[in-house]
């Protein structure tokens, strides 16, 4: 716990911390903020280091107002947007920490808060806080190296149900799906999601290698079929239109053609290695992020066929895991790494990041067990639920042969009392009640040989807020 100090000379009230001296303030210089009316959000400028992430809270009588700050970096520090929900006395504290430290926040500054007479409506901010690869959920409490937490629930369920009638063009439905969205990144999930719903992977141009039409946008659009230009070309098209910057991104992509004798081939020859792959970049809230729409609508199967999946992994992944199998060519800052790789060490990587397996719904699609359980009802891997619904049911069509157990597990501790399930000839019901809000992973491990070794099958993450 950092120690408070007293008034500085520009009248702040700081903290006794290593990175109190990282932001210095521009816009507020006394840590004493009076509004005898408050008619909008409080907006603070800093200038800050980019090495540090910065967390804000916004407390009265000591307790924390949840979604009442945000925020958002700029090109040379961080702005943070205030916004109490009624007149009266608060505290915002601004804490921080450097990135690379695995260790706790500490206390940098803080401001004492008096509003006198409230003139404008509360709104909660978003519950994602996006600074380089960190995020911060403020409705579960998680501190992280991790994409943006947010529930795309609405949003998700709006882009399901878009009506063909809205599809005579691309400008028409992507002013359709972006009606709703209430912030850049609902409007890239909105796209993203379209695609994803609706495009399917050209399995016969690419084996075929005549992939010209799949690879065109305007053919994507209409055919509904793509290879992975086809995808990404899409995506920025719709970008466009939905006021969003986006880039598309050639490079070798570790897919379905990459075998492991491809390092060898690096290292004696990295040149002769050409581009395999396209996937895209957008620009949400000033950041740049990276996404993957081909690689996130499905698989392709051993028998050569499209097999619509939904990987949540490849929406907004962390560059850190993304570089595993995903290499740009041509300008290296595209890898959106502090310490960009070579192609050469890029082979030596892995094919995946460690992270990926987690963020899938199978383990695997081709073995026995893989192919004896199919979702039916929840067929996403994320799933954001408020704490209110009391019960969460999961359905899946199984090989009646199956045996099952099944974990639920909150920070990697195992909660006994939160699943039940039962079978039902070719069905299984899984009921999940959650008792707090969270962050929980949910397991379902399988066999079909009465053994009494179960392998993993299934895999659900769900967000209770």
């Amino acid at each position: 716990m950092s120690c408070v100090t007293a008034p500085n000379k520009n009248n702040l009230i700081t903290y006794n911390s290593t990175y109190t001296s990282s932001i210095k303030p521009i816009s507020h210089l006394d840590s004493k903020i009076n509004i005898d009316n408050l008619t909008n959000e409080i907006v603070l400028t800093f200038e800050s280091s980019k090495k540090i992430l910065y967390l804000a809270y916004l407390k009265a009588q000591n307790e924390k107002i949840e979604n009442a700050t945000l925020i958002q970096p700029t090109d040379n520090g961080i702005i943070i947007k205030v916004l109490p929900p009624q007149k009266g006395e608060y505290e915002l504290i601004i804490y921080g920490k450097k990135k690379t430290d695995e260790g706790s926040f500490s206390g940098l500054l803080k401001y004492e808060i008096s509003i006198h007479n409230y003139s404008t409506t509360f709104k909660k901010y978003p519950n994602y806080l996006s600074t380089d690869d960190y995020i911060i959920n403020y409705d579960v409490g998680i501190i992280a190296k991790t994409r943006p937490v947010y529930d795309y629930t609405e949003i998700d369920d709006y882009v399901a149900n878009t009506p063909a009638s809205v599809e005579k063009n691309i400008k028409q439905l992507t002013e359709y799906l972006i009606k709703p969205a209430k912030n850049e990144l609902e409007k890239t999930r909105a796209i993203f999601k379209w695609i994803t719903n609706n495009i399917e992977y050209d399995t016969d141009a690419y084996f075929s290698k005549n992939i010209n039409e799949a690879a065109d946008y305007r053919n994507t659009f209409e055919s509904h079929k793509a290879v992975c230009s086809g995808y990404g070309g899409l995506f920025s098209s719709m970008a466009r239109y939905a006021g969003l910057k986006s880039v598309e991104i050639s490079g070798y992509g570790k897919g379905y053609s990459y075998t492991p004798e491809m390092k060898t081939q690096a290292k004696q020859n990295p040149e002769s290695i050409q581009s395999n792959h396209e996937w895209n970049a957008v620009e949400i809230d000033n950041e740049w992020y990276l996404l993957d729409a081909t690689w996130a609508a499905g698989v392709v199967n051993s028998d050569k066929d499209f097999e619509r999946q939904y990987n949540e992994y490849y929406f907004l992944t962390l560059p850190k895991d993304f570089i595993y199998n995903h290499y740009p060519f041509g300008d290296p800052k595209w890898q959106l790494l502090d310490y960009p790789i070579s192609k050469a060490e890029y082979f030596e990587l892995d094919k995946e990041s460690p992270e990926a397996p987690k963020h899938r719904l199978r383990y695997s699609n081709e073995d026995e067990l893989g192919k004896s359980i199919q979702p039916v009802s929840h067929k996403n891997a994320y799933n954001t639920v408020p704490l209110s619904q009391e019960k969460i049911v999961l359905v899946f069509k199984i090989n009646p042969m199956m045996n099952f157990l099944i974990k639920v597990k909150e920070k990697n501790q195992e909660i006994d009392d939160a699943v039940t399930f039962r079978k039902d000839n070719d069905q299984l019901f899984v009921e999940l009640a959650f008792k707090k809000t969270g962050a929980y992973d949910i397991i379902l491990y399988g066999n079909i040989d009465n053994s009494l070794s179960y392998d993993g099958v299934m895999r659900y993450h769900f967000v209770v807020n």
